[in-house]
């Protein structure tokens, strides 16, 4: 083994393990892995376009245990914003958009007026 490769014990402990590799692991098959990850049974973390099980989460999600408590588990961002926040400057940018198209009834001349 060289030392750039880790035990699957050391990445249940500190890695990272692919969809597949906790599928197996389960078993469970992908359809039923994305059920749970819909009920909150199991998180994900996104590393560029790679989906990855946090091993400590994996650990707790194979065994059966809730993964409330084990290390690497992240609330969703949905979760994380509190109740009454603003919405994204994308959004607002957006709304904002919106009202002028509305003030302008959707003439030709709704981009010329300028609410702010």
């Amino acid at each position: 083994m060289s030392d750039k490769e880790f035990s699957l014990a050391e990445r249940l402990e500190h890695g990272n393990l692919t969809i597949g590799e906790v599928c197996d692991l389960k078993p469970r098959c992908h359809s039923g892995f994305y059920e749970d990850l819909k009920k909150g049974l199991v998180v994900l973390r996104k590393i560029g376009r790679k989906s990855v099980v946090p091993g400590p989460v994996a650990r707790a999600y194979i065994e059966g245990r809730s993964i409330a408590g084990a290390a690497g588990s992240v609330a969703s961002p949905k979760s994380e914003k509190p109740a009454g926040a603003p919405a994204s400057n994308r959004l607002q940018e957006f709304a904002h958009i919106g009202k002028r198209w509305l003030a302008s009834e959707g003439t030709a001349e709704w981009g010329a007026a300028d609410d702010s």
